[in-house]
């Protein structure tokens, strides 16, 4: 498309004409510093009119008003050969398909997304049916050898298993709501040390029975300051230390030590898990962060 020095469009292409739906006839002649009424398109083109470069991209309104058009555009200005400004050309590409596939990357990215979210939300669950399953399997033993208060304990902790359930699904729902309209109502000031020591408790159907069946000796030793408060949510932290300490159990594959720390520093609260285990290979490392990542191959992890 060509325009004098005044943006008025003298000639033009058929695919210009398609792209804006509109005829030869109506544009031809076209004022578009009067007609146009889209500031940055309008920037992009007075640019060229001050010979310099000029850039389009957005929706245009086509001419005919029957449609948006997704636009991409450049303006460059056109002089003769004695160097006298004559005005302008105008490049412009129709982004319809373009857009289109992005649309289509991104929903499948969006399906790929759920799928990875279902897969860790099943396995943290299995994690909390395990506790609960291990629990259980203690409680009937202390039952059946008369520690009623025994079993009373245990099945306390699996009452706390399920109500860390009920927040996980909770948690859920609010995540698929957008996870921004949580507000500091849902916070709680809590002692992070006495929540993680819960979370190991509750996992040790996993990191101690489990290993004690293969022949596995696990030894979980724990450097916990009282009154680490933090504000938050503390099945938030469960999860995580759950998590950590389940990987630092799988990672001593021939028995070893788990050390669980808590201390307050610089104002921060700090947790740390360490584990004599294989370690991460080099080349994970750069993914330990990637949300519901995970190396194993045999199921899905939250990552």
């Amino acid at each position: 498309m060509h325009y004098d020095k005044d943006g008025v469009i003298i000639d033009c292409n058929d695919r210009f004409v398609e792209i804006l739906g509109s005829s030869r006839e109506r544009l031809h002649g076209f004022k578009m510093l009067e007609e146009l009424r889209d500031p940055k398109l309008l920037e992009g083109i007075g640019m060229s009119l001050a010979s310099k470069t000029g850039y389009y991209e957005g929706d245009y309104h086509s001419v005919t008003g029957n449609r948006d058009i997704p636009l991409r555009a450049v303006f460059n200005p056109v002089r003769s050969e004695d160097g006298r400004f004559l005005g302008g050309v105008g490049i412009y590409e129709d982004m319809s398909k373009i857009r289109a596939a992005e649309k289509a990357l991104l929903q499948a990215e969006r399906v790929k997304a759920v799928a990875d979210l279902a897969g860790g939300v099943a396995h943290n669950f299995n994690n909390l049916l395990q506790m609960i399953m291990g629990s259980l399997e203690v409680s009937l033993m202390d039952l059946e050898s008369g520690g009623i208060l025994k079993a009373r304990k245990i099945l306390e902790r699996m009452r706390d298993s399920v109500t860390l359930g009920a927040e996980t699904v909770k948690r859920l729902q609010t995540f698929a709501r957008v996870r921004a309209t949580e507000t500091l109502a849902d916070q709680t000031v809590f002692d992070v040390s006495q929540t993680m020591a819960q979370a190991v408790e509750m996992i040790k159907p996993l990191w101690k029975d489990a290993s004690e069946k293969d022949g596995i000796s696990i030894r979980v030793r724990q450097i916990l300051e009282k009154g680490v408060m933090v504000k938050g949510q503390a099945n938030e932290i469960f999860e995580v230390m759950a998590s950590l300490v389940e990987n630092a159990a799988e990672a001593c594959v021939t028995g070893g030590e788990i050390d669980v720390s808590s201390y307050p520093e610089n104002g921060y609260a700090v947790i740390e898990v360490k584990d004599t285990g294989i370690g991460i290979a080099e080349a994970d490392l750069k993914r330990v962060f990637d949300p519901f990542w995970t190396s194993k191959k045999t199921r899905i992890g939250t990552g």
